[in-house]
């Protein structure tokens, strides 16, 4: 008998025992109610005669009762009050019955997902994994591949209404990659698809199908950047107004830390202003960008003065 064997065995067998001094007990209960009612209309019926009666009479009576339990049932069943108490008595057995069964039965883990009340995640069935509304095995169906389960494929519709979100934990060399990455990679292809790839194995593998299913692959290589494609930051600059944006953008952002001064930032922003309006239709000459990086400087300078400065406040209506 195995472990959780034994204790279900136990269980029942305390459960018969509960049941029959319960059983016992209402038996009991039912004698003694039959014969005080034998015992009630005796006398009753010779109420007029009780002062008559010899001494011991009642004694000898009431002995005489307890030891005819079938007379005395039998004799009780005839009376209507006795009815009504075997109907209690058999509602008591059935309600001690009953707890003591809730008490003592095995324990069963509840589904918690079919009413929520302690959630409402649960593990799915075989029926639940091939429903047709959210699973398919057709490898034609774009969607999320989950796994392979009886060699048949799992991918989650994309239309679906459960959400999409997986996790995938593994250790190193377990497979994450092989099994489900580079599956959902290579089944995707109506979406942009962005990959974290510090191995480089992803592009490896993928780009080249990538391309002939007609996308757009590019390499960020940070370690290498011969290796890697470009992004040029003010290629959509198009007006003057945006140039200088950018450059003042670019510019604020580095500048904490900086040890090279003002005159570095001002230059590195009126280059970038110069290389933005390069790209425009109006290109203004070397004169234009110089008189860029004085206005900048003259800024920088007032910005230092204290607020009560009167420069500070001559250069502010200037500028």
């Amino acid at each position: 008998m195995s472990m959780r064997e034994k204790p279900l065995a136990d269980s029942r067998k305390t459960f018969w025992v509960s049941v029959g001094m319960i059983f016992s007990f209402c038996l009991l209960i039912d004698y003694v109610v039959a014969f005080g009612l034998r015992m009630i209309d005796f006398l009753l019926e010779h109420k007029d005669e009780l002062m008559e009666l010899p001494d011991g009479t009642a004694k000898d009576l009431a002995v005489s009762y307890l030891t005819s339990p079938i007379e005395t049932v039998s004799f009780a069943l005839g009376l209507e009050l006795y009815q009504y108490a075997q109907l209690i008595l058999l509602g008591i057995f059935a309600y001690t019955t009953f707890q003591t069964w809730r008490k003592l039965k095995p324990h069963t883990v509840e589904d918690a997902s079919e009413y929520g009340g302690l959630g409402s995640a649960s593990l799915s069935d075989e029926v639940a994994i091939f429903d047709e509304i959210d699973i398919t095995d057709d490898r034609k169906e774009e969607g999320t591949v989950l796994a392979v389960y009886n060699d048949k494929l799992m991918i989650h519709k994309e239309d679906s209404f459960l959400n999409r979100h997986v996790c995938v934990i593994g250790g190193s060399g377990s497979g994450k990659t092989k099994c489900y990455i580079l599956n959902n990679v290579v089944n995707t292809k109506n979406k942009s698809i962005v990959v974290s790839d510090p191995k480089g194995e992803i592009y490896e593998l993928t780009s080249r199908e990538k391309r002939e299913q007609g996308y757009e692959v590019y390499l960020i290589n940070f370690s290498n950047m011969a290796l890697s494609d470009m992004y040029n930051s003010i290629d959509y600059v198009g007006l003057d107004q945006d140039a200088e944006k950018f450059a003042t953008t670019l510019v604020l952002g580095g500048e904490e830390g900086q040890q090279s001064g003002d005159s570095f930032l001002a230059g590195t922003s009126g280059f970038v202003d110069y290389c933005g309006y390069s790209i425009c239709a109006r290109k203004p000459a070397e004169r234009t960008a110089f008189n860029g990086i004085c206005i900048q400087l003259i800024d920088r300078t007032f910005r230092k003065r204290i607020e009560e400065s009167v420069c500070k406040f001559r250069g502010g209506i200037v500028r």
